[in-house]
């Protein structure tokens, strides 16, 4: 049980760097919620703390990343692909040409 807890703990990071990847690469919104959820659960996998406070820490950790990603993260990707491809306008999610 052991072996296959220290493989999960290899493959999450991996799996939430790809996800990353995709989602600067192509700026689709599934990829990073989908790491946000895999990086939620590898905090909560390796701090092994009581279920409620587990289940506390998952709604404060998705709430704070949400946050990063909308306010944050989305609106520092659409300045890189502006200088690196084509500039667009965007509103709000929205692209218009």
């Amino acid at each position: 049980m052991e072996l296959v807890a220290s493989k999960i703990n290899e493959i999450i990071p991996l799996i939430i760097l790809l996800l990353i990847i995709l989602d600067v690469t192509f700026l689709y919104e599934y990829p990073a919620h989908i790491a946000y959820l895999f990086i939620v659960a590898f905090i909560v996998l390796k701090t092994r703390l009581p279920n409620v406070t587990s289940i506390i820490l998952v709604v404060v950790l998705r709430l704070a990343l949400s946050a990063f990603h909308y306010f944050i993260w989305r609106k520092k990707l659409e300045k890189l692909h502006d200088t690196i491809r084509s500039p667009r306008k965007h509103i709000g999610l929205l692209k218009v040409v």
